[in-house]
């Protein structure tokens, strides 16, 4: 049993999606399918439940990535106790913001301002996102709605405006606008339950005199849009939530402005302890970046 299976584990159980958790990992799909394999070979027991073209993290898996978590836990935390002693640690910044949000001019002002930072950019995550911040797995979190909760602490950036994203041949694809009464008969793509963004798109419909009917829920926002791609439901999103993934045959309606559709993009991080310099620093140049 070798680390790399146990972190391509994780990411597989956490995604349970075999795609995704390959680019995630930078690896082919067929490679990340045979170290998993290999490892429930050594294992002696499956680890996922396999339904046609999806997996699912059965009840030995569940079991053994608590395990794995605290063994990959302990190693980060060992990891980072040498770059502590190498006086790297201090200027390390872990973020998790959607794709592009540091773009190229925006990286240039930051290392100009701040040569020696060092930056680690995970993958957006909005279920995750709060847990992630309490527990100092991440510094600073670029994501709209902001979060809120006990030790969270949230800075507004700009206001956006929501809309739905459907396939191209979809009914509804060639309105300029829609209401939210227009959509009680659709199938939605959306967040988990007791997220925000599906506690907003289900208050937004009640008032409208329906309940969404969801039937698919994922934690990032490119693994909503798979059965959106497919043609198989729509997506309550804000409009440049979705411009940096693959929109294809893909077609964006802003709800009409009566509706007062918008949701608040902002940086969120923990408010309980100090912040580090470095850590403010980025915080500043993003608030200033954004005024431009």
């Amino acid at each position: 049993m070798e680390l790399q299976q146990l972190i391509y584990f994780r990411c597989v159980a956490k995604t349970e999606h075999m795609g995704e958790a390959a680019e995630i990992l930078h690896i082919s799909q067929p490679a990340l399918s045979m170290s998993i394999k290999s490892l429930e070979g050594e294992l002696g027991v499956p680890l996922f439940d396999r339904v046609r073209k999806n997996i699912v993290l059965n009840r030995y898996g569940m079991a053994f990535l608590g395990y794995v978590e605290r063994a990959l836990s302990e190693i980060d935390q060992g990891k980072k106790e040498l770059l502590t002693m190498r006086g790297i640690e201090g200027n390390r910044v872990v973020v998790m913001c959607p794709p592009s949000f540091m773009s190229q001019d925006f990286m240039e002002l930051l290392f100009s301002r701040e040569p020696n930072i060092f930056i680690e950019n995970k993958p957006m995550n909005y279920v995750s996102a709060p847990k992630d911040i309490v527990n100092g797995t991440i510094d600073l979190c670029a994501v709209a709605p902001l979060i809120e909760g006990p030790k969270i602490a949230s800075i507004a950036l700009n206001q956006q405006n929501m809309g739905i994203v459907m396939h191209e041949k979809h009914a509804l694809a060639g309105r300029k606008t829609l209401f939210f009464k227009d959509l009680s008969n659709e199938l939605f793509s959306a967040y988990p339950s007791e997220t925000t963004p599906r506690t907003n798109l289900e208050n937004s419909c009640r008032k409208a005199g329906f309940l969404p009917r969801i039937i698919y829920e994922a934690a990032s926002i490119n693994d909503i849009l798979n059965p959106v791609r497919a043609g198989h439901c729509i997506a309550f999103v804000a409009e440049p939530s979705i411009k940096h993934y693959n929109t294809n045959h893909l077609v964006y309606v802003p709800m009409d402005p009566e509706e007062n559709a918008v949701t608040t993009f902002g940086i969120s991080y923990r408010s309980d302890v100090p912040m580090r310099p470095v850590v403010r620093t980025l915080l500043d140049l993003i608030i200033e970046h954004s005024k431009e």
